[in-house]
């Protein structure tokens, strides 16, 4: 299982479909470590389906954050993929395609238990 980079601008991972990654007790405190990256695993898990349009992504992350302004769209969109993507995507938790500007999630059990912890203890 190893994460793939193709000329399509696809990047994932190769798994089965009901397949959760393996994730190390550091690398989901890691993911878990910054705020902005909390809010997208939570508008990802949150979702109904499996694949999400960043576009929608981008605004549920403003809507959901006190300090965003309309201005700060460019700013999300440029900090999610250069910073976020890229380390969901080593984790195997997303498979990002920049060419269709959508994200799949794949759901880990410990990841949103963690998330749902965190949640509760900072409302």
């Amino acid at each position: 299982m190893g994460v793939r980079y193709s000329g399509s601008g696809r990047c994932g991972s190769y798994r089965g479909p009901d397949e959760s990654p393996r994730i190390s007790y550091d690398t989901l405190f890691a993911l878990l470590s910054d705020s902005r990256r909390r809010t997208i695993l939570q508008v990802l898990a949150a979702e109904s389906g499996e694949t999400v349009d960043v576009d929608e992504l981008i605004e549920s992350i403003q809507t959901r954050s006190a300090t965003a302004t309309l201005d700060d769209r460019e700013s999300i969109l440029l900090e999610c993929h250069h910073t976020h993507f890229p380390k969901l995507v080593d984790a195997e938790v997303i498979d990002y395609d920049s060419q269709s500007e959508t994200v799949r999630y794949h759901r880990h059990p410990h990841l949103e238990e963690l998330l749902e912890l965190l949640y509760q203890w900072t409302t």
